[in-house]
């Protein structure tokens, strides 16, 4: 019984959530030096490479 409750309720739940997560990803290109970074669910973000502050368009 307990295991059929996980792939019946859980699952679905957890591959809904996954696939939010992919939807939120974003990718920036830095201004600075050219490097791509891809983040998610945020606003505004570091270039990994010089630091440059990279905000959402």
């Amino acid at each position: 019984m307990g295991i059929i409750i996980v792939i019946v309720i859980l699952l679905p739940l957890g591959l809904f959530f996954y696939m939010r997560s992919v939807n939120s990803r974003k990718s920036y290109q830095c201004p600075n030096c050219g490097e791509t970074l891809t983040v998610e669910l945020m606003e505004a973000t570091r270039c990994n490479v010089c630091g440059t502050v990279l905000k959402k368009e």
